[in-house]
């Protein structure tokens, strides 16, 4: 693991890096179909983009009001400006993050904060035909790489203001200063693992300092050619549409869910996975939560048989 170390060139901070039963569901089809044949990685971050825009934006609402109270604004295209940055956000934090929806993994690594090893490692294991199945981790990563990754893929759909985070001198996070109007910047961080975390914390949601680094340069490193192909782009666009619309405790269970399976370093976790199961197995889906949990269930755990499709109920198949 190593310690960060300052180098500046080209005016860009370059750093090292450190740090039971069965449901009976009906599986859902392949949403959106992606051919990398000619426009390689520029053709992708088109189809990103046209993914993301398409989101509903109803889910993200609570958790960006928590974040930004309406004083924070000095006009209502300045709201709508920064919330569609989250909404943006908040879907490719939930992807990239340690054992979140593109299936990374995290473990120690020692490799520098960039993503480009993750590209090649994510490409190696793409399926020949078909959709992946996520029963076991993607890519492995350490924690600069996956901050590297999500800040890299935030820069691409037009988010300019994400970068790298220190909070300690052996551990990476992201962060993002959404350009406000005549007010001090507000600083979000951005936990891409639960390291040196609880198991609750999350999107802007830390108990690390954000003043202990001084800048934050967006990122500016091109971890993935332009002319690359990304030869499992179906599934990246397709993770995003099933899951992004769901709800932040439905993802927080899959997470935990996946943790479990992959093996990663959440912690004593079993009582916050406990919780959520009895929270979501309480109450009543939204049809976004259902066609989540359908997928979930069928693409990364492989059940088939017992239970109604989407219910409540079948939230109990997850449960630690």
């Amino acid at each position: 693991m190593r310690l960060r170390r300052n180098v500046v060139a080209a005016g860009l901070l370059v750093l090292a890096s450190t740090d039971a039963s069965r449901a009976e569901v009906t599986k859902p089809p392949v949403i959106y179909h992606f051919s990398d044949e000619s426009g390689g990685a520029t053709s992708f971050v088109a189809a990103l983009n046209r993914t993301l825009d398409a989101l509903p934006t109803d889910v993200a609402e609570p958790r960006f009001a928590a974040l930004f109270p309406e004083s924070t604004f000095a006009n209502n295209d300045e709201r709508a400006a920064t919330f569609r940055e989250f909404v943006r956000l908040r879907a490719l934090f939930e992807a990239t993050r340690d054992a979140g929806f593109f299936g990374v993994r995290w473990a120690i690594t020692n490799e520098e904060p960039a993503s480009t090893k993750l590209w090649k490692g994510l490409e190696k294991s793409a399926p020949t035909s078909g959709l992946r199945s996520l029963v076991a981790p993607s890519v492995t990563a350490e924690c600069d790489e996956i901050s590297a990754l999500f800040a890299f893929l935030a820069t691409q759909v037009g988010v300019k203001q994400v970068g790298l985070f220190w909070p300690t001198s052996n551990h990476t996070i992201a962060a993002w200063t959404p350009a406000l109007t005549g007010r001090h910047p507000t600083r979000i961080l951005i936990p891409t693992t639960q390291i040196f975390q609880s198991c609750e914390a999350g999107f802007g949601t830390t108990t690390f300092k954000s003043d202990v680094q001084r800048t934050v340069y967006a990122y500016q490193v091109r971890d993935l050619a332009k002319t690359a192909k990304v030869t499992d782009g179906a599934f990246f666009l397709a993770q995003i549409q099933v899951y992004a619309p769901a709800s932040d405790e439905l993802l927080a269970l899959f997470r935990l869910d996946r943790g479990q399976r992959y093996d990663t370093p959440f912690g004593a976790c079993t009582s916050t996975h406990q919780s959520l199961i009895t929270s979501l197995s309480s109450k009543p889906l939204s049809a976004a939560d259902r066609a989540a949990l359908t997928h979930y269930l069928t693409e990364e755990r492989g059940l088939s048989s017992g239970l109604s499709s989407g219910s409540s109920v079948a939230v109990t198949l997850l449960a630690p």
